[in-house]
């Protein structure tokens, strides 16, 4: 599974078409960035370019507690890696 978010200003197509062929399932989320790209608009360039979207979340921390169980490789911007981080940083600390 993976867990995806752009930054709007990015190659958002090129990095679709990269990433869509490579999981075969796809959740999409938006971080709190003004450059992150509407979760929606991503979800429909993910499925334009192929990709199986399974899911759409408006935050990162509504996606991570939906895919904390199932486990998932969060991909396409530095500002998704640390919100993601930051909603395991309890348990990274124990």
């Amino acid at each position: 599974m993976l867990l995806t978010a752009v930054f709007a200003d990015k190659d958002v197509k090129g990095i679709a078409e990269l990433l869509a062929k490579e999981f075969p399932e796809v959740a999409v989320t938006q971080t709190d960035n003004e450059r992150a790209m509407d979760a929606e608009e991503l979800a429909e360039l993910y499925k334009a370019c192929g990709a199986n979207v399974v899911a759409v979340y408006r935050s990162v921390p509504e996606a991570v507690d939906a895919l904390r169980e199932k486990g998932f490789v969060a991909c396409g911007t530095i500002s998704l890696a640390g919100e993601v981080a930051a909603q395991f940083s309890d348990a990274l600390v124990k």
